[in-house]
């Protein structure tokens, strides 16, 4: 599923790459504050099932459970601190078309199929999951007002002077 995502909820681009994604375009979250480029939205993805995935949502502070769906987009529902929250992302760019495409064709299923497996009861167990891929971020100049002085050692953001 690595490439570049559009969420429909603002038009905002996200890229998941090595387990993670970052903003490429930024997007005011919740009237709070304004998500940068480069800063890192989601962590520690893992495949669950044949076009099915996890991850940790950082601006909406809850695990997302994900499908892709025949259209080529990624379902998602994040049991979030206020409360539960569905969007989507549509595919722009894959890094790999062939491989998204063997995942589009495992995930095809019923609504009601899917909707049975959020929201989770406990969480899914991590054992075979390591989230130790070295994050190389985008060698892009960063834009927007933002000058990257570092990042976040526990989220992976990007810290703005």
């Amino acid at each position: 599923m690595d490439g570049v995502w559009r969420l429909n909820l603002n038009g905002a681009r996200i890229r998941i790459e090595a387990g993670r994604a970052y903003a490429v375009d930024p997007w005011q979250h919740l009237l709070l504050w304004t998500v940068q480029p480069e800063m890192v939205v989601m962590k520690s993805f893992r495949r669950t099932g044949p076009g099915r995935y996890a991850a940790d949502d950082l601006p909406l502070a809850g695990r997302s459970s994900m499908r892709l769906t025949s259209a080529r987009t990624l379902s998602a529902e994040v049991a979030g601190a206020l409360g539960p929250v569905k969007f989507e992302l549509d595919l722009v760019q894959a890094d790999d078309p062939v491989a998204l495409a063997g995942e589009l064709q495992g995930s095809e299923e019923t609504d009601e199929a899917a909707e049975r497996t959020w929201p989770q009861e406990q969480p899914a167990p991590e054992d075979d999951y390591r989230d130790d891929a070295p994050y190389e971020p985008p060698s892009q100049p960063h834009s927007h007002g933002c000058t990257a002085i570092g990042r976040d050692p526990d989220t992976g953001m990007t810290i703005c002077e």
